[in-house]
């Protein structure tokens, strides 16, 4: 018979004496065990379940943190808003296009509450709903959207990403946990070419359901009429109003007629836009009560505008002396380029007491058009009405026989350098267009064959060690 050892005994003693503490109540006899030298009695497996539990319950909305008010809410802010919305959706920006999905959402859950987002942060998203009051939930997209972005149209691809993409400005349906179960779909959709090198013609998607886009230039070395037909034509294949706002008039102030280059820069920035298609030109000062005046006939109630330029234009600004306090941060320019340092760093939506609601962009040091074909058809409508005319329907109005492009250059007619900003503008949709298709079309045949090796590595292992692999991933 095997005698057992020393340690064997006194271990056994010890549970003896521990389990008979246990089981008469008293703590006298029981070892003071600490957090670290206790030993794990729970199997690892029951722990990770048990932390994608608390994980999930956080996501959901049960986590006091997204419930609270942001730590960013000051009394003064949450006064405003509340007076802003004055408990009804109206306030900022709900329609009846919304109102519509609303009735004809197919969700199974109840109680489900329009908020429209005003911030997109890393993992949180900031809402505001008819009390007026922010709240920070998560951003989880809702499932039935995230579906549905495999698809061999790469447009369709795209629009159904940018479908499960929470943006500045959209309006979403919210259970009684905060979780986000719908997208509203949008009225408006500001977007462009991811900006950098590598990026595969992606589109970067900036903001939704804005009814009014100022596109801010400033009279000096930062004005360039080609910058601003990009603009127009973003916004107006966002489906949104554009206004041309023409800043820093002030700095011409005291000169002579002959002297000062405002006349110049109103008629250029009029002469860019086709004939029939009213947009608005606009100059002021963006300080004082001036922008309140000439821009109140867009910023009504329950309207939202967004300001869009290159830094230094004055947006930031702009969106302070319509709200009547310092809610954006604004910065200097440099002297001798009149180029402006970026302030704005995040897309923010600000709503004014009675008014409408102000998203403020951060400035745009490169645009680049993709997929907006229609906008520019809008601005270049009479050069695309001329160019039916030619005698061939892909005429490149370079030499062809019959160009009514050219002839109407040679009469006159028509300017030479817009004729070449169209061209180029035109030529850039293409090509960033082809570039995104083909970008895509790369990365699914990467991805099919890096699938593809993957099961067939899989099959070259041995039964038995597969056996070995997934009973040790149990153990995880």
């Amino acid at each position: 018979m095997h005698c057992p050892s020393n340690k064997c005994k006194m271990a056994t003693g010890r549970l003896f004496l521990f389990l008979l503490a246990l089981q008469s109540g008293a703590s006298a006899f029981a070892p003071s065990w600490s957090v670290s030298t206790m030993p794990s009695i729970m199997p690892r497996k029951e722990i990770s379940t048990m932390n994608r539990t608390r994980r999930r319950k956080r996501r959901a909305g049960s986590d006091e943190t997204y419930n609270k008010v942001s730590a960013n809410d000051d009394t003064e802010d949450r006064e405003n808003r509340d007076s802003a919305t004055g408990g009804d959706l109206t306030a900022i920006g709900w329609q009846q296009y919304f109102f519509n999905q609303l009735v004809e959402s197919d969700s199974d859950e109840e109680n489900l509450t329009p908020v429209r987002v005003t911030e997109v942060l890393s993992r949180d998203i900031s809402i505001i709903g008819a009390r007026g009051v922010e709240e920070l939930i998560p951003n989880i997209p809702p499932k039935q959207q995230q579906l549905d972005t495999d698809s061999n149209d790469v447009l369709k691809a795209q629009a159904a990403i940018a479908a499960s993409t929470v943006l500045v400005g959209d309006w979403i349906l919210v259970n009684d946990r905060r979780q986000i179960m719908e997208i509203l779909d949008r009225r408006s959709l500001l977007q462009r070419r991811a900006p950098g090198r590598g990026q595969g013609g992606k589109i970067q998607l900036m903001a939704a359901n804005v009814d009014t886009v100022f596109v801010v230039s400033s009279c000096n070395q930062d004005f360039n009429v080609a910058r601003l037909e990009r603009y127009v034509a973003m916004a107006l294949e966002a489906k949104a109003k554009p206004v041309i706002v023409l800043t820093k008039r002030d700095q011409w102030d005291g000169l002579d007629e002959e002297e000062s280059m405002l006349p110049i820069y109103a008629e250029e920035a009029s002469e860019i836009i086709a004939k029939g298609l009213q947009i608005p030109v606009v100059m002021l000062d963006a300080r004082g009560s001036e922008p309140a005046d000439k821009l109140r006939e867009w910023c009504g109630p329950g309207q939202t505008v967004a300001f869009m330029g290159s830094s230094g234009v004055g947006k930031s600004t702009l969106v302070n002396s319509l709200c009547g306090r310092a809610v954006a941060k604004t910065g200097d320019i440099h002297e001798d380029s009149g180029q402006g340092r970026h302030t704005t760093t995040r897309r923010q939506l600000h709503f004014l007491p009675g008014r409408c609601g102000i998203l403020d962009t951060p400035g745009l040091r490169e645009l680049q058009l993709v997929n907006a074909s229609n906008g520019l058809a809008e601005v270049f409508a009479d050069l695309v009405e001329l160019s039916q005319h030619c005698g061939f329907r892909d005429c490149k109005h370079n030499g062809e026989p019959n160009c009514a492009i050219e002839a109407a250059i040679l009469n006159d007619e028509i300017d030479y350098e817009r004729f070449k900003r169209w061209q180029k503008l035109v030529e850039e949709d293409e090509l960033n267009l082809k570039t995104m298709m083909e970008h895509e079309r790369r990365t699914r045949e990467s991805s099919k064959s890096t699938n593809a090796s993957l099961r067939k590595k899989k099959k070259a292992i041995p039964r038995s060690q597969q056996k070995k692999n997934k009973q040790y991933r149990k153990r995880f």
